[in-house]
This record gives C-alpha cells, structure tokens and sequence, in this order.
C-alpha cells in the first residue's frame, strides 16, 4: 500500500510537467494535486494507519469516540472544512488577544490597532506589524506573558497592527498587489 501511495503523487507529478500547461496552471495544477495526493494519504484512514489502530486499542476505543464526536461538531457547524483547534477554550482577552488595543483606522482591507506603550520613556518611533494575509495576527498577542505585543508596549513601543479582514466573494478582485499597495499607502502615512 505504501509504495503505490508513494508513486501515485510521483505519477500525478509527471503528468503535470507533461501537461503542456502555461507557468501560472502548472503552479495551480501541481498544488491542487499535492492537496489530494496528500488528502488520499494511508495515514488518513483508521484501518491503514497502525499508530492510529493502536491508539483505539490502547485507549479502550476513546480516540474514536473522540473523533466521532469532533466530526459530528463539525458537521454540525456547517464549515467549508474540519476544524483543527478547540474554539471553545479560547476567549478574546483572557488566553487570546490580550493587550489592550484601540481601532484606530479602518480600511476595506483591515483594520489599523494601537497598542499604547505601558512606560514613562516612550520610543520614537512606533512599530508598525504587518502580519500574513491570512490573518493570523493574534498568533503574536496569546495570553499574558506569552506575548510579543504585550512585551513590545512594556517595553517602551507604540505599535500598530493591520488586521486583515477575511474577504468574501465580492472581494475575489483582491490579489496581492492589491494586499501590497494597502500595505505600502498606510504605511508611508504613519
């Protein structure tokens, strides 16, 4: 089973080289491919992964129970795909987004945070923290002591944060130049 895994992406590999596609299809063609080679991987399904087999037994059946239940809250929830955390023990100012901010501008793109210095000397000039596109900003402000905002303003700083909203159908338009030249006008104005 393992070796006609490992050469199946191989196979879907040669066809995308030999396909004849223009730069730009060959990168979407190979990524799309590697989703579902990867997707269709052994270790995805209970009855071809062993650690997953001995886990079930070990435990007495709890994993797949738990896994049950993780599908169905899933399913429930009507998402385009799985969830990979518990929401549920994440709280937005306890363990999750902790340091104090205020919306200081809003764009059609984001949203501009300023976290105020928490000292009497205060930096000249103030940081100004882009994250990734895909938003996840709050991965640098967890809980108290845990955060590399909060260490920033105790420090002396005055950040900013964009905070990027998450586009919709009606934003299909927005490519990364788009993302770019919103960076780049706001930036220039702080």
């Amino acid at each position: 089973m393992l070796r006609g895994y490992m050469a199946w992406p191989q196979s879907l590999q040669n066809f995308e080289e030999k396909a004849g596609f223009e730069a730009k299809e060959t990168g979407r063609a190979k990524f799309l491919l590697s989703q579902i080679s990867e997707a269709l991987a052994p270790t995805n399904f209970l009855f071809s992964n062993p650690a997953a087999i001995k886990a079930a037994i070990d435990s007495g059946g709890k994993t797949l129970l738990d896994g049950y239940r993780n599908f169905l809250e899933d399913a429930v929830a009507g998402g385009p795909i799985p969830s990979q955390v518990d929401f549920r023990s994440f709280k937005v100012g306890e363990n999750l987004a902790v340091t104090p901010g205020d919306v200081v501008m809003g764009h059609e793109m984001f949203e501009l945070i300023q976290y105020a210095p928490q000292t009497k000397q205060v930096w000249h000039r103030p940081i100004l923290f882009v994250p990734s596109i895909i938003n996840k900003y709050y991965a640098f402000d967890l809980a108290p002591g845990r955060s590399l905002f909060e260490f920033l303003v105790k420090s002396g700083f005055t950040l900013f944060s964009m905070v990027f909203r998450d586009p919709r159908r009606v934003h299909d338009h927005w490519g990364m130049e788009a993302y770019i030249e919103a960076i780049d006008s706001h930036r220039q104005a702080l």
